[in-house]
């Protein structure tokens, strides 16, 4: 009995075996688990590797493309300023030959320059610049120094720069004592050139009097002044004179000088007094 047990033991032990060493369930439980099987898939090899190159393919590229754009762009930029850099450097320079007057400068215009009436600098037709100008306006003249009647005469030098120059200026007669001044000047002027005195009394009203031989009476632009006036060189006074209406005999002088000759620096002195 005992061997009979035996062997029906040995015979299933054997069964076992047999039945484990199937290779048709063990190539499928391998293939189920997908480690032997994807390894000789060859379509799942090729197809990782493609991915990743087109992807790096595409993407480099772009890279590049985008690098060129930003050095153009940069080039371009560059290029635009340089352009804008030499079209500023062609336009007129304030101040300069050719070019606008400077309202903001003083003087408006640089050196050896006059502005000119189309406020536009222009070369002086004198080289030597004027410290009494701008001085055309009557109602600016060009202050020159107070005197008292018994002041020594002052000598003041300038020129006319052209037929259109009006030059203007203005200094007080002043009587400390009783008795009148006696406004004075001394135009020594080039031939054709027109010089002026006109008298104004500081009690705001306008003096009496007459014009002395070999002068013209005139009347001032401003506030009616009575005056007199010569043509070329000559030399007069006011003698006497009456402020109306007051016992203030001081009296604003203007002088006024005109007519130089076109195109020409003339040159001129007036010696006034009291």
């Amino acid at each position: 009995m005992n061997l009979r047990v035996l062997l029906i033991a040995t015979s299933l032990g054997l069964a076992g075996c047999a039945g484990g060493d199937d290779p048709a369930e063990s190539g499928t439980d391998i293939g189920s688990a997908g480690t032997t099987g994807d390894s000789d898939e060859p379509t799942d090899s090729t197809t990782a590797p493609s991915t990743s190159s087109s992807s790096s393919t595409s993407t480099n590229p772009t890279t590049a493309e985008s690098s060129t754009t930003d050095a153009e762009s940069s080039s371009s930029t560059s290029g635009g300023s340089t352009d804008t850099g030499s079209s500023s450097t062609g336009d007129c320079v304030l101040s300069t030959e050719g070019c606008g007057c400077d309202p903001a400068a003083d003087p408006e215009c640089g050196d050896g320059l006059v502005c000119n009436a189309d406020n536009v600098c222009e070369v002086a037709l004198c080289p030597e610049k004027k410290a009494d100008e701008p001085n055309d306006d009557p109602f600016e003249p060009f202050a020159l120094m107070d005197l008292e009647d018994d002041d020594d005469p002052v000598l003041y030098e300038s020129q006319l720069a052209g037929e259109d120059d009006v030059d203007w200026y203005r200094y007080e007669c002043n009587d400390p004592f009783i008795g009148l001044s006696e406004p004075n000047v001394d135009f020594a002027v080039p031939e054709g050139v027109r010089a002026c005195l006109f008298l104004h009394c500081v009690a705001d009203v306008n003096p009496i009097f007459e014009c002395p031989a070999g002068t013209e009476a005139e009347t001032a632009p401003i506030g009616f002044l009575p005056g007199c006036c010569v043509v070329g060189p000559g030399a007069f006074e006011i003698a006497s004179y009456m402020c109306p209406d007051t016992s203030n005999d001081a009296v604003e002088t203007f002088l006024r000088v005109e007519d130089g000759g076109a195109a020409e620096c003339s040159d001129y002195s007036v010696t006034y007094g009291c």
